[in-house]
């Protein structure tokens, strides 16, 4: 073969694999774009991660292609929580979930607390002394002065007047039931009062007219007016997807 047959060949050779080339290096920089997802568990569950299986955790970070994934976080006491992630390249994403605080609990007669010891809940004013410590002596009371002969003492100060007790407000009787099922679960407000965050459940309320509020991370705030009788509960079935209008998503 001559000389320019060569040179001709090698560079027909040459510009078919330069779009694979392109290609290929597409597909790495494709590779490389993603971020961080942080998690802070408690109690330690099992999550899912667009429904592989990540493992039981409680803090651990986690590598993730930029674009929405879906967290599903499960635990033996409380009702699937599910969560949505939008991931930026090279950007670090915090998600703290707080089942005792934001979980529905599977058995609804059983509320599940932290282990004792977990959480302090003791105000820096109730702290009591160590057992054993000494307790420390009153306050002297200091010597009166004494009167002269033939002065008279003076006079007491006047008793106070007794204050009336303050008149109390009457608690209104929970004699009424608000029987709520939300797909997904969300945070549940009556008159201005946070519930918790339900997915089916039962609350007990007064009878009477009641304001509901229905929060979630993924849509508008959703509004409902319902009146309960102590003789029939009242129902809320919702499905955000539905019933409420979607958050904007953030731009990138």
């Amino acid at each position: 073969m001559r000389h320019a047959d060569i040179l001709t060949f090698l560079a027909l050779v040459a510009t078919v694999a330069m779009p694979f080339a392109g290609h290929a290096h597409e597909q790495a920089s494709a590779k490389a774009a993603t971020g961080t997802l942080r998690l802070t568990i408690d109690p330690p569950s099992l999550v899912l991660i667009d429904n592989e299986e990540i493992g039981e955790v409680e803090k651990r970070s986690i590598e993730l292609s930029v674009g929405p994934h879906r967290v599903r976080i499960v635990h033996a006491d409380f009702q699937p929580l599910r969560r949505t992630v939008d991931v930026t390249a090279n950007e670090l994403i915090d998600l703290t979930i707080d089942l005792y605080d934001k979980g529905v609990p599977r058995n609804p007669g059983v509320i599940p607390s932290p282990p004792a010891g977990t959480r302090s809940t003791t105000r820096r004013g109730d702290q009591k002394p160590a057992p054993g410590a000494p307790t420390p002596p009153p306050a002297p009371t200091p010597p009166r002065a004494p009167t002269p002969q033939g002065t008279p003492a003076p006079p007491s100060a006047p008793a106070a007047e007794s204050t009336p007790p303050a008149s109390v407000m009457p608690v209104p009787a929970l004699d009424a039931q608000l029987r709520v099922k939300i797909d997904p679960p969300a945070e549940v407000w009556i008159d201005g009062v946070r519930q918790g965050v339900y997915g089916e459940g039962t609350i007990a309320v007064s009878a009477g007219r009641h304001d509901v509020r229905i929060e979630h991370a993924d849509y508008q705030p959703l509004n409902r007016r319902l009146t309960v009788t102590p003789e029939k509960p009242a129902v809320l079935d919702l499905k955000l997807a539905d019933r409420a209008v979607p958050k904007p998503r953030p731009q990138p």
